[in-house]
């Protein structure tokens, strides 16, 4: 299959090359819809009710964040390997998953929007409570092998909608 997508998007960008309009040469748009039922055997994982994805990349989420109502949140983050000590006190050698509950405000000095390691930060935080278990038992470390695997094989990720209905680009518009 990727041999094939291959040529049919090198053969989309060779024929915007012959386009009138100079901004848009070489420039194609690429959409790979799948049925619903295409992934259904693909592994999944949620922290919980409320909780919502961030820094999605590809099918996998890189962390997770709830607001618990009660000027709290709390932040869920895989695969965090660091420098500091890592769950038994010594070197870290093995990523872990971090599970952080503490004031909303709390969280602002942590770093999270520029990198998910930025929850490290918050074990400088006396109101924070932090869970930490190991990465490679935990059951993201399977959904990302799965996708990781997909990859592998098919040379993409899929991302968007997963539940979307219908086709997404309208009557008749292929």
């Amino acid at each position: 299959m990727k041999r094939s997508l291959y040529r049919h998007i090198e053969h989309a960008i060779n024929q915007s090359w012959t386009s009138r309009f100079r901004h848009d040469r070489g420039t194609v748009g690429l959409a790979l819809v799948f049925p619903k039922s295409a992934f259904a055997d693909a592994p999944t994982w949620t922290p919980g009710p409320g909780f919502r994805g961030l820094n999605h990349e590809g099918v996998t989420t890189t962390a997770f964040v709830r607001d618990n109502g009660d000027g709290t949140q709390t932040v869920v983050v895989p695969g965090i390997c660091a420098e500091g000590p890592s769950m038994d006190g010594g070197p870290w050698t093995e990523d872990e998953v971090w599970t952080v509950t503490a004031p909303v405000d709390d969280f602002d000095s942590c770093g999270l929007g520029n990198s998910v390691h930025g929850i490290t930060w918050m074990r400088y935080k006396p109101r924070a409570v932090i869970h930490r278990e190991l990465y490679a038992t935990h059951p993201l470390a399977a959904v990302d092998a799965y996708w990781d695997d997909f990859e592998r094989m098919w040379g993409f990720w899929p991302s968007g909608n997963f539940r979307m209905e219908g086709w997404p680009f309208g009557a008749g518009r292929e």
